[in-house]
């Protein structure tokens, strides 16, 4: 049976390990979060210039009746 010092120091290696992987988990989700804000931006760009465009073509068409 372990000892409450053996246990200790197991769950301080414990806390220690999981915090380092906290730390790369949050990087990783911070670098994620800037990668889909971009490509919402390019989407978002995307749809208003084909909103633009078939409002054009509708003002044309309107235009020539």
């Amino acid at each position: 049976m372990a000892t409450v010092g053996e246990l200790d120091v197991r769950l301080t290696g414990h806390e220690d390990l999981c915090s380092e992987r906290f730390a790369k988990i949050e990087l990783q989700f911070d670098a994620t979060n800037a990668r889909l804000k971009r490509i919402e931006m390019i989407l978002q760009a995307a749809a208003a210039t084909i909103i633009l465009l078939l409002l054009g073509i509708v003002i044309k068409l309107v235009g020539l009746s």
